[in-house]
């Protein structure tokens, strides 16, 4: 009797998102898999299907028709011992939820233990299964090196921040520079230039009454002084 099928990739994913929402913002969910908690279950398969065959030839012989259990009551009574559990790699550990036996989705976070109960290379398989002993898990062999590539990955202990972003915090504000306006050019107030915040961009000359457009002639002075700003 098999009661445990392995995942697809888009319920992998989906799973992996629900987890993350259950960890909280502080935690980064990066693999997930899935397990039962509890004895092995193996033993406990062959203890429910021999106890079902025991009672059907038991009924039997007592009351003469015989009646087979269902596969949904022998499941239930399987997920009673052998609880479904997910186990997510995170950067901070190996965070171990209880699952819905309905639906698969994961419920709630019961533990988190160190990254190398599945990155230790001195785990070993008992056939198709692997037992994580610190919280009596048992994952399959394909969940448990799943697990295990994940954890052993050298980018998922805790952030930092990086060199980039960690001078920025606490830097005083840049001063501000001369706002868009018109100038005089040294010191002279018939002839002006206008600065639109990063270079000057026009010159005029006062002539006859009038404000007259000459040639910038890439004018190049320094950005001018705030307090210079004309009102023309």
């Amino acid at each position: 009797m098999r009661f445990w099928y392995p995942m697809r990739q888009r319920t992998r994913n989906k799973r992996l998102r629900a987890s993350q929402t259950l960890l909280g913002s502080t935690t980064r969910a990066i693999a997930y898999g899935i397990g039962l908690m509890g004895p092995d279950p193996r033993q406990t398969t062959i203890y429910i299907v021999g106890g079902a065959i025991v009672l059907v030839i038991l009924f039997a012989v007592v009351a003469g028709p015989v009646v087979i259990p269902g596969v949904l009551a022998l499941a239930l009574i399987f997920y009673a011992i052998d609880q479904p559990a997910a186990v997510v790699v995170t950067n901070t550990g190996v965070a171990i939820l209880t699952r819905s036996v309905f639906t698969g989705r994961p419920k709630k976070l019961l533990s988190v233990v160190p990254l190398s109960d599945v990155a230790d290379s001195r785990v070993q398989p008992s056939g198709s299964f692997v037992e994580l002993p610190s919280e009596r898990i048992w994952l399959r062999k394909r969940e448990f090196e799943f697990l295990a590539s994940a954890a052993r990955a050298p980018a998922h202990p805790i952030e930092q921040p990086s060199e980039r972003v960690a001078p920025a915090v606490g830097r005083p504000p840049a001063p501000a520079g001369p706002s868009p306006g018109w100038y005089p050019v040294g010191g002279r107030f018939d002839e002006v230039v206008f600065w639109d915040g990063r270079k000057y961009t026009a010159r005029n000359l006062w002539r006859d009454d009038a404000w007259h457009d000459v040639p910038l002639n890439f004018y190049s002075g320094g950005p001018p002084k705030p307090e210079d700003r004309l009102e023309k």
